[in-house]
């Protein structure tokens, strides 16, 4: 668990690091239908439509965000920000999966929120 913790704060560094680039916007479109796509699977595990084990394993399939360099430094941070807030939602997901606890569920909520913000969704 401790090695899970320390995992979730080193990609949360990274991606507060990122965050100070491009905005989400800049993003490839095939990657924010990605990210859509992975926020909507996290709601309906929220709402408890599927199971922590489907979530994590759907967002696991989408976990294919395109970090290829193009040498336009917005999209390339944007879709690096997009790629690092998909990791820690699965990473979550697999946390709940793992231990069913009240803060796992809170941190699958922050990191759902922390996603939907950069493509400009609502948070819950």
């Amino acid at each position: 668990m401790k090695k899970l913790f320390c995992i979730v704060l080193l990609v949360g560094l990274v991606v507060a690091l990122g965050g100070c680039g491009g905005s989400s916007s800049a993003a490839s479109e095939r990657n924010i239908n990605i990210a859509t796509r992975a926020v909507e699977i996290a709601d309906e595990f929220l709402d408890a439509s599927i199971s922590a084990r489907d979530a994590h394993d759907r967002i696991g399939e989408l976990a294919d965000i395109d970090t290829t360099r193009i040498g336009d430094m917005d999209v390339d941070t944007a879709n690096t920000v997009l790629s690092s807030n998909l990791l820690l939602l699965h990473i979550s997901l697999s946390a709940v999966a793992w231990e069913d606890t009240i803060e796992n569920y809170d941190t699958v909520l922050e990191n759902r929120n922390s996603l939907a913000e950069r493509i400009g969704m609502r948070n819950r």
